[in-house]
């Protein structure tokens, strides 16, 4: 998922903005950054979704027919996921 990083770099630091210009304007903190988690994670499984270089094997292939790369379980796009933690 670095890849995600690399290549959305741009999005996520203007998201992060928009988070820190909320709470700047009076959006409970927790909130503006529960907003952003949500943002950032929907955007993740999307692009796994979408697939993921490399594409599946020949021997995978042959194992589970074609698709997307880490959906045959769909354990990988349930386990992203993010979390607001309070400070103190």
């Amino acid at each position: 998922m670095a890849d995600y990083f690399d290549e959305e770099h741009s999005w996520v630091i203007e998201r992060v903005r928009a988070a820190a210009a909320g709470i700047k304007n009076g959006v409970p903190r927790k909130e503006a950054l529960a907003d952003l988690g949500k943002k950032v994670a929907d955007d993740m499984r999307r692009r796994v979704w979408d697939g993921i270089p490399p594409p599946l094997s020949d021997a995978s292939i042959g194992r589970h027919g074609q698709g997307v790369p880490l959906i045959r379980t769909g354990q990988l796009v349930e386990a992203i996921s993010y979390e607001v933690k309070e400070n103190g």
